[in-house]
């Protein structure tokens, strides 16, 4: 595990390619979250700030890129709760790597990472309150950085 406070000017460039991806989604009408859209939007541009800064690379961030990676080869997930778990889909690449990022606000854990076919575990499947069923992976089944 590893914790990331971004400066004043990293949450600025994030916060901006946050916003602009939100903006996106929205002229492409892809509103899955409306209500909470831009939190999720920019939060989740500062965590992969972050991930990038814990990895010690440049952080590259793009907007309109759904299905690629994030930083580098990796698929950066993010939340502010901090005991969340890594949510991994079936449409979700089972080759890629994927990295569990919490924090909110320009302080951030790095828990770790897993592997899409590692993470299609029978016992992480999950499917509550009637939503489309995902592998739910807790932070202790990651792997270190």
């Amino acid at each position: 595990m590893k914790t990331v406070k971004l400066t004043p000017m990293e949450m600025y460039q994030a916060g901006i390619v946050g916003l602009a991806r939100r903006i996106d989604s929205m002229q492409r009408r892809l509103n899955g979250c409306p209500l909470n859209g831009w939190q999720i939007d920019i939060e989740g541009a500062l965590a992969e700030m972050a991930f990038a800064k814990a990895m010690g690379v440049y952080a590259g961030l793009t907007i309109n890129n759904y299905k690629g990676a994030d930083i580098g080869d990796y698929h950066v997930r993010s939340s502010v709760k901090s005991d969340a778990c890594l949510i991994i889909r079936p449409e979700d690449d089972p080759n890629a790597v994927y990295v569990l990022v919490t924090g909110a606000e320009g302080d951030y854990t790095v828990h770790g990472w897993i592997k899409g076919s590692d993470a299609r575990n029978e016992d992480y499947w999950m499917a509550p309150n009637s939503r489309p069923g995902a592998w739910v992976v807790p932070q202790s089944a990651l792997m270190g950085l």
